[in-house]
């Protein structure tokens, strides 16, 4: 007794739906999930920015705050 057998091209199509209708559900849930995601890094407004170009030559820092600021080894 003969066996029926599904034709080449519509085991192919089938193949190609299936597929392509698991590739669609993966985008779609990736998707969803960039949609939920939090912002990288919180939003500031520019003027408390410091912007400047870099200059070649000593780097002046001003600290405050409580104590005296004393180097880990003295020059000299």
């Amino acid at each position: 007794m003969d066996v029926q057998r599904i034709d080449h091209k519509q085991r192919k199509w089938l193949r190609q739906i299936v597929i392509g209708s698991l590739a669609s559900l993966a985008v779609l849930g990736l998707l969803y999930w960039v949609s939920t995601l939090d912002p990288a890094a919180p939003k500031v407004e520019q003027a408390s920015l410091w912007i400047d170009t870099v200059k070649r030559g000593q780097m002046l820092l001003e600290v405050r705050g409580p104590g005296t600021l004393v180097p880990e080894k003295s020059v000299g």
